[in-house]
């Protein structure tokens, strides 16, 4: 903050834009200054703050809007650009933290941690609304092959909060509402039904990533509490490939696969749209010879399955479990 003790003192630890005048962000907590990573009195900062945190057991470690330096073009070491002041900091957090913590990145240009960080956010903020779950599984579509391969995906919370779930009284902040929208879709459009939260709940399922939980659990009832079992006892460790990302160009995937081997696949099939859709999912078109004992995953009915079309209400979801040979 440009109120704190330490931006009144030290002015010459933040970074500057062109001019050299300290670049300032106004968030919903106040006016920020930027620290400027390259300073060695900030590295030394830096390395006691997160050094002394690990030295009080803290072994997770969250470290979020790192890319607000990307617009300063002044720093201490004159030969770093703004991408590498960011790889820097992580550098210094890593190692102060050690190799046995757990890093997650959230924000920062996924280029400048590879190799740095242990997890790393593949979608925007999760809010209880449609919007923010079609802006979330876009991200997802196109980020899938990461997981595992540079880091540990991290979809965000996953939340099940909604009308027929919780009867938490902040469930929804206060807000004037506003028409859906993918490209202003902050808290655009209506809080989530239980239908839409399916979706999402299997959304993070396929994601293969982190499952943090993001509601007040004792203010849900079974119904959430049951499908949060679900989905935790069925967590992966890989994560789904979207099979028709490119069969059209302006439409989410609607078939999503995590294959095994030597155990249950999963197979998610997901209506994104506001009108009843049918969707096939017929094996051999993708590669496999059949799909059998299949489990309804929701309430774990048996299902014969020939590869019928599937009939989808609006914003709703099948989730399958059953050996794809």
């Amino acid at each position: 903050s440009v109120f704190s003790p330490c931006y009144r003192l030290h002015p010459d630890w933040f970074a500057r834009d062109e001019q050299g005048q300290v670049v300032t962000e106004r968030l919903a907590y106040g006016t920020m200054a930027l620290l400027d990573p390259t300073h060695h009195h900030v590295q030394d900062w830096l390395h006691a703050l997160f050094t002394g945190l690990r030295e009080d057991g803290y072994t997770y470690f969250k470290v979020d809007f790192t890319q607000m330096i990307l617009p300063c073009s002044q720093f201490s070491d004159t030969r770093v650009a703004s991408g590498g002041a960011i790889r820097r900091t992580y550098e210094i957090i890593r190692y102060a933290i050690g190799d046995d913590a757990y890093l997650l990145s959230c924000g920062a240009p996924y280029e400048q941690v590879i190799g740095l960080a242990d997890a790393i956010r593949t979608t925007g903020d999760i809010l209880n609304f449609w919007s923010h779950v079609l802006v979330n599984a876009n991200a997802l579509s196109v980020r899938w092959w990461m997981h595992r391969n540079l880091w540990q995906s991290d979809p965000d919370f996953l939340v099940v909060r909604c009308p027929q779930t919780s009867d938490d009284p902040h469930r929804v902040k206060l807000h004037i509402p506003r028409p859906l929208s993918v490209t202003e879709h902050w808290r655009s459009g209506s809080e989530m039904q239980f239908n839409e939260v399916q979706v999402y709940a299997l959304l993070v399922l396929l994601s293969g990533g982190e499952i943090i939980l993001g509601d007040d659990l004792t203010r849900l009832n079974d119904k959430a509490l049951g499908l949060i079992r679900t989905i935790l006892d069925h967590q992966q460790d890989k994560a789904a490939v979207p099979l028709d990302l490119f069969e059209s160009h302006d439409q989410l995937p609607r078939i999503w696969v995590i294959h095994h081997e030597d155990r249950p696949s999963i197979v998610g099939l997901i209506n994104w749209t506001d009108d009843p859709q049918t969707i096939i999912f017929e094996p051999k078109r993708w590669g496999y010879n059949r799909f059998t004992e299949v489990e309804n995953l929701w309430d774990g009915s048996l299902i014969n399955w020939d590869g019928s079309p599937v009939q989808l209400q609006p914003r709703s979801c099948m989730a399958l479990s059953g050996y794809l040979e």
